[in-house]
């Protein structure tokens, strides 16, 4: 079931020399996913330790370590609907070379060892990342005025979405008379419109909805 969640999402090292931190940002920002916590951190060993605990003791992990501080990080706690599993396929996969263009491991990757971005891979994984790299204090819950915005593009896609399959019943499967298929169509639009209007004539719902639905 979708649910509000939180992520953690860690600039690598090797992004911010190259100067992406604000390309990652705006992905998530842009895909209508609020940010609640920021910050710029030289990472001991001890926190690289506990953050890829599971790794420690691997061959490659002293060459990892080396990599993971060898800079500053820039770690980030992300929130919204499904942000876990929509945050793993907006990075993409883990080996740039094999994630699809348009990700951001895709669009910004170098090779499996530069590969820009760490992504919490569960929302069990989520809540123990963020508590390692972050303080309570440090995360700032507050209400996103964009969240309207998604809602009520949500809901006018619903009802449109609705009408459309109503019609499409009525007159390709001819469960309907024309009149009825007709009046079922107007009642569509005059939902789309009401809902429209409703947006305060913002072109924040237009733009968001035109993208998120592809028209």
């Amino acid at each position: 079931m979708s649910t509000e969640e939180r992520t953690f999402i860690a600039v690598k090292p090797d992004a911010v020399q190259r100067g992406l931190v604000s390309k990652v940002i705006e992905r998530f920002e842009v895909r209508g996913y609020k940010l609640v916590g920021i910050k710029i951190i030289q990472a001991s060993k001890e926190l690289l330790a506990k953050h890829y605990e599971e790794h420690v003791g691997k061959p490659f992990y002293p060459k990892m370590e080396s990599f993971m501080s060898s800079g500053p990080i820039v770690a980030m706690c992300w929130e919204g609907k499904d942000v876990v599993k929509q945050g793993r396929s907006m990075l993409g996969a883990t080996n740039p070379c094999s994630s699809a263009p348009g990700t951001i491991r895709g669009d910004f990757g170098i090779d499996l060892g530069r590969n820009v971005c760490h992504g919490s891979d569960s929302v069990e994984s989520a809540k123990r990342e963020i508590g390692l790299w972050f303080k309570d204090e440090e995360l700032v819950n507050w209400t996103s005025n964009q969240a309207k915005w998604l809602q009520l593009g949500a809901r006018l896609y619903s009802s449109v979405s609705k009408k459309h399959n109503a019609f499409h019943d009525a007159v390709v499967e001819g469960k309907k008379g024309p009149v009825a298929a007709l009046a079922l169509t107007v009642g569509g639009i005059v939902v789309g419109i009401n809902a429209y209007k409703a947006a305060d004539k913002s072109s924040g719902i237009r733009a968001i909805y035109s993208r998120d639905r592809n028209i």
